[in-house]
């Protein structure tokens, strides 16, 4: 699974793109943020589930 982590603009601020289940992005400054899930080896017929969570509230 990977993150990319995005801001207002559309410009890519963070990515974790390391092969393992628990991907981590830091947003560097405060503001407004998109997060794009990538789940490449997703094989279930009715596709897959993530959960996002923040340390600092949404």
């Amino acid at each position: 699974m990977d993150l990319v982590l995005y801001d207002a603009s559309g410009q890519v601020l963070a990515t974790d793109e390391l092969l393992d289940d628990f991907p981590i992005v830091q947003a560097p400054y405060e503001g407004n943020f998109s997060v794009k899930v990538i789940m490449a080896s997703c094989l279930h017929p009715r596709g897959c589930a993530v959960i996002v969570d923040s340390d600092y509230s949404f």
